[in-house]
Order: structure tokens, then C-alpha cells, then sequence
């Protein structure tokens, strides 16, 4: 069996990222998804839960999905992509690794890998430059790359994770093999729909807004957007600010990429400010970008020890499958190392790595006005055969509230009757 593996946010899973696994279904026979869990490598919490993520995404293409642990989803590209790669490749049944990219050239992305990790004293020498310059990492490398690279390969945010996803194969030894996709429709920032696609961006931002997104997701997945809820970005935010008022410098003592200058940056900017975007505008820089800051505050909030961010795998933990996963699921216990997590009541084991995935659960939990334990309460999702039948298609939940008439309240003529 070819098995193609998937490393993805899904937030949420949308038409694009249907699209994309039906060319690769043309190659695989089956699909294994590498997901962020509840939070995603731009430093905030996912839009939505985690398991109703897996299940669309199954309900999509998918057989298999297993949880990117939070130790991988909140770092800088290069070392979500090498944790993601050391993950699937610890699973012991994937054959390649299929991604979208601007250019989808997976040859022109190989060639531009090979020259990133056989970096010249030249090279080196102009990054440092950019650097002390006052440029952020990913601008001070593009820069210097400039003449040896194409600059569409390094200016474009799919093709910059392709490279990521290439140079970590390389890197790690790995025997899986990269296949980039041209990404035909939304791009990753756009925030306008059309003709029935959308970037996840502008999907959250529709609902958001209290309208419906069912026109952007596969029809099979519809229903499971009905009774939703993002996380409520005002309780992040007074949790966030109440962690850096009373906890402050001490909160980044273990956090990775997290310097002197950028702590400072952030706590300065924390006595003034009544959100997150208060103290994101005026820390940014150059240097210390939007996505930066937000990943160290995240890191910081989760109490995440940097050390774990280049560490191997510590586990591989199951979200949802359906009848053909379960059978994959089978072949990984036969031939990974690693311990599988179904029940994570069962897992008995000392993992920092999985500490810290408990952690962002229950603060998406309190953030999304749920209960707590969910890693420990709810069971991997099935997907069975009869799921994939259409639903009647919803109304998003929100919209549909939004729009309900109130009723009046009847009048109380009890005293009224009695003065009579």
C-alpha cells in the first residue's frame, strides 16, 4: 500500500485542502495527516477544536490523523517542519510527502534545499550581515540567498514551507519522498473568497462575522460547523495580559527563540495595553515579527521548555481515522518505537512533550467556554462508512442565532387583576 503523508493545520479543514487530497488519492492509496493540535505555528490558539478538525479532515480525504505535538506547531519553520518530518517518519508506513506550494516544482524546490544546507562562507557571512543589520531571520536568509535561489522560491510563503519540509527530509535521513502540488486556488493570506474556495484566513474571519462558511467546506463536512465556537479572542487576551502583568520576566525563562531584547520589547509594551494587538504593535520589528512574538508568548503562556523544540518525538497520538487508518493504525503499532496514544487516561509514561499538549487543550478549553479534560475524556473519532453521506446542509450556527426574532415576554397582570 503507498501511503502519502499530509503535514497540515486545517483551520479548518476547507475546499482547497479537498482539492489537494484528491490529487493526491490519484497517486496513494491512502492518507496519514500530520495536524497542529490547539494551537498553530503563527502563535494562537486553533479556531476550533482540535477533534472536530481531525474529523472534517478525515471526512475530506483523510484516513489517519495524527496530532503535531504543540512543542513542533509553535516553532519558527524550520523546526515545526523538521518535528513534523521526524513524526511521520517515526510512524514507519509513509512512503512520500505531499504539499502545496506557489511554484509546484518539487525539483527546482530540491535543488534550492540543497543549496540552503551546503550554505557557502559567503552566504554565511551575508546572513550575519542582514542580521546585526537589524533584519528578522526569514529576511536576512532571503536576502542573502538572492542570485543562488530564485527569489520566488524564497519570497513566498508555501514555497519557503516546501523548502522547509525538503530540508528536513535531507537532514533527518528520511526515506520519504517530497512531491509539491501547485496550489491552484486561495493563497495563504488572501482574505476574499472566490468561486467556492477561501483561504482558511478568510473562513474564520466569515464566521466570525456571523455568516455562513458552508459554501468553502466540503459538503460531508457542513454539519459539524453547526453548533461550532471559535475561541473567544477577550478571554485569551485578559489571560494573556494577566500571565505578563503578574508573572513577567519569569514566564520566558525556558521559552526557545525568545531573547533579552524581545522579552523586553513585550513587557514594556504590557503595563499600557488592554489586548494582545496592543502589545503586538508596539513590540513588533523588523526583527522580532508579529508571528515571532506571538509563538514566544504562546510558549511562555504554555510554560513549554525550549529544549523540548529539538527533541524527537516522544509519542504518536491518534484523532480520528476511518476504516482503512485503522487498519495503518495496526501496521504503525507493528512497526514504530514509539507509544501509541488512544487513550490518553492509559498513557502512563513521563512526557514533558505531551504535558504541554494537555496544557493547550485546556487553555483552548477555558477560551472556548468548555469543559476541562478533554485529552482525557475524549476518545479518538471514528469516521464510519455511512458519516460520508451529505447532511442536510446547516445553517452556521452563529448566523443562524443572530437572526432568530426574540420573543416578547407576556406580561404579568396578576396585580393588575387583583386591583380590579
Amino acid at each position: 500500500m503507498k501511503i502519502g503523508g499530509i503535514i497540515a493545520e486545517y483551520n479548518p479543514f476547507h475546499n482547497g485542502h479537498a482539492f489537494q487530497l484528491s490529487q493526491v488519492r490519484e497517486e496513494c492509496d491512502a492518507i496519514v495527516a500530520v495536524m497542529s493540535g490547539s494551537v498553530v505555528q503563527r502563535g494562537s490558539l486553533a479556531a476550533f477544536d482540535k477533534f472536530l478538525r481531525a474529523k472534517a479532515a478525515v471526512l475530506g480525504g483523510v484516513d489517519l490523523v495524527i496530532e503535531l505535538p504543540c512543542v513542533y506547531s509553535l516553532a519558527p519553520a524550520e523546526l515545526f517542519a523538521t518535528g513534523a518530518i521526524r513524526l511521520l517518519d517515526a510512524l514507519k508506513v509513509v512512503d512520500s510527502l505531499w504539499f502545496g506550494s506557489e511554484c509546484g516544482d518539487t525539483d527546482s524546490l530540491s535543488r534550492a534545499a540543497e543549496i540552503m544546507l551546503n550554505e557557502t562562507p559567503e552566504i554565511s557571512a551575508k546572513i550575519k550581515e542582514n542580521l546585526r543589520a537589524g533584519m528578522g531571520y526569514k529576511l536576512a536568509h532571503m536576502s542573502a540567498y538572492i542570485g543562488s535561489i530564485p527569489a520566488e522560491l524564497i519570497n513566498q510563503p508555501n514555497n519557503i514551507l516546501g523548502l522547509e519540509y525538503i530540508k528536513a527530509i535531507i537532514k533527518t535521513k528520511s526515506k520519504i519522498k517530497p512531491h509539491a502540488l501547485l496550489r491552484k486556488f486561495a493563497n495563504h493570506h488572501d482574505t476574499s473568497p472566490s468561486n467556492g474556495f477561501a483561504s482558511g484566513n478568510a473562513i474564520r474571519d466569515i464566521f466570525e462575522e456571523n455568516k455562513d462558511i458552508s459554501e468553502y467546506l466540503p459538503e460531508t463536512t457542513h454539519y459539524l460547523y453547526d453548533d461550532a465556537t471559535m475561541f473567544d479572542r477577550k478571554i485569551f487576551d485578559a489571560i494573556v495580559l494577566y500571565m505578563l502583568r503578574v508573572k513577567g520576566l519569569g514566564i520566558f525563562n525556558s521559552v526557545f527563540d525568545a531573547p533579552p531584547e524581545l522579552v523586553t520589547r513585550i513587557l514594556r509594551a504590557t503595563p499600557q495595553a488592554t489586548s494582545l494587538e496592543d502589545i503586538l504593535t508596539h513590540a513588533c520589528t523588523k526583527q522580532f515579527t508579529n508571528a515571532r512574538l506571538r509563538r514566544a508568548i504562546m510558549s511562555a503562556l504554555l510554560d513549554i521548555d525550549g529544549a523540548l523544540v529539538n527533541s524527537a518525538p516522544q509519542y504518536i497520538r491518534v484523532l480520528a481515522f476511518n476504516d482503512k487508518g485503522r487498519e495503518i493504525l495496526k501496521t504503525i503499532q507493528k512497526k514504530s518505537k514509539l507509544p501509541i496514544i488512544t487513550k490518553a487516561a492509559d498513557f502512563k509514561e513521563n512526557s514533558p512533550m505531551f504535558d504541554a499538549e494537555v496544557r493547550a487543550t485546556e487553555l483552548s478549553s477555558v477560551c472556548r467556554g468548555v469543559r476541562r479534560g478533554l485529552d482525557f475524556t475524549t476518545s479518538p473519532i471514528y469516521v464510519r462508512p455511512e458519516d460520508y453521506e451529505i447532511k442536510p446542509k446547516p445553517k452556521n450556527t452563529a448566523k443562524a442565532n443572530a437572526q432568530k426574532p426574540k420573543k416578547k415576554k407576556k406580561k404579568n397582570n396578576t396585580k393588575a387583576k387583583k386591583n380590579k
